[in-house]
């Protein structure tokens, strides 16, 4: 596991390196406490991917949708509100997880059993009002 503290903006550089290589999945789960910073990253990843769309947390959509290209999209999940698994099954979460396009899911607990392909997971923390301690997975 990497583990990353971020003190400044910049930290998040490395952090986005790893997060992003070639040769890691595109599925990522984003663990962390309310106001860890969940959303933030995934804005500065998809920032990253050229998403030229404002990129905002799904809390009450479950889902928001960006384009990166003709190709390929960004599916943003946030789960806080999901109950259950068949609420899971309801939205067709399984073909968005096969799709073969990015997935970035907040609050990813309920979900894990259903993801039998590799996946990336990151652990925020917050150390204090300024800093956070990034764990990718």
């Amino acid at each position: 596991m990497l583990e990353i503290e971020i003190n400044k903006f910049d930290d998040y550089k490395k952090v986005l390196e790893n997060i992003l290589d070639e040769n890691s999945s595109k599925v990522i789960l984003f663990n962390g406490n309310l106001g860890s910073g969940k959303t933030t990253l995934i804005q500065l990843i998809c920032q990253k991917l050229k998403i030229k769309e404002k990129v905002l947390s799904p809390t009450f959509n479950l889902i928001n949708e960006y384009e990166i290209n003709d190709n390929l999209k960004v599916y943003h999940f946030d789960l806080y509100r999901i109950k259950s698994i068949q609420e899971l099954i309801e939205i067709d979460f399984i073909e968005y997880i096969y799709s073969g396009n990015y997935c970035f899911i907040e609050w990813p607990k309920i979900c894990e059993d259903l993801i039998d392909i590799k996946y990336k997971e990151i652990f925020i923390d917050i150390i204090s009002e300024d800093k956070r301690l990034i764990k990718i997975n």
